[in-house]
C-alpha cells in the first residue's frame, strides 16, 4: 500500500486518466456514456444522469473495474459565476465503499484524500484544456498550484 502511495505522489501532478473515449451514439447531455482508463488499472464506465448546459453535469458511474471497495458512486461538475467575471468549478463525489467495521474510518480517509486529488487533478486538466485546446491525458503536466480543495 505505501509503495503505491509514494508512486502516486511522485505522479499527482500528471491526469488521472490516461484514456478516455465516449461509448455511446448520444456524445453530450443526458444520456452520454463514456469509458475512462484511470491510472494503475482501474476503469469505470460513466453516463451522464443530468445536466443543465453550461452550468453543471451529474454522472453515475455504473461500472467500476479494479475497484473493489467502491460500491457505487456518482460526481457533479458545477460552474459558478463569480461577480468579479470569473467562474468557479466546483466538484463533488457522493460514493458508497465497503469495508470491514474496523477498517471503515481509515479507508473513508483514503478515499476522501484519493477523490480530493481527482477532483485537483480533474479541474486542473479542465482549466488547461480551456485555456490552451490542447487535449490532456496522462503524459500532461498539469500546474495544481492555482486549484483549491476546500472540504
Amino acid at each position: 500500500m505505501g509503495r503505491n502511495r509514494r508512486q502516486r505522489k511522485c505522479d499527482e501532478r500528471k491526469a488521472l486518466v490516461e484514456r478516455s473515449h465516449s461509448t455511446s451514439i448520444v456524445t453530450t447531455g443526458i444520456g452520454a456514456t463514456r469509458h475512462r482508463d484511470l491510472v494503475g488499472g482501474a476503469s469505470v464506465e460513466e453516463r451522464v444522469v443530468g445536466s443543465k448546459e453550461g452550468k453543471w453535469y451529474r454522472i453515475d458511474v455504473y461500472e467500476r473495474h479494479n475497484m473493489p471497495m467502491i460500491t457505487s458512486m456518482f460526481g457533479e461538475m458545477e460552474i459558478e459565476a463569480l461577480p468579479d467575471g470569473n467562474s468557479k468549478p466546483i466538484m463533488t463525489f457522493d460514493y458508497e465503499i465497503e469495508s470491514e467495521p474496523d477498517e471503515s474510518a481509515a479507508m473513508e480517509k483514503m478515499m476522501h484524500e484519493q477523490l480530493t486529488m481527482s477532483a485537483i487533478q480533474a479541474t486542473a486538466g479542465f482549466k488547461r484544456r480551456i485555456e490552451t485546446g490542447e487535449t490532456i491525458d496522462a503524459e500532461t503536466e498539469l500546474d495544481l498550484s492555482s486549484v483549491v480543495a476546500v472540504g
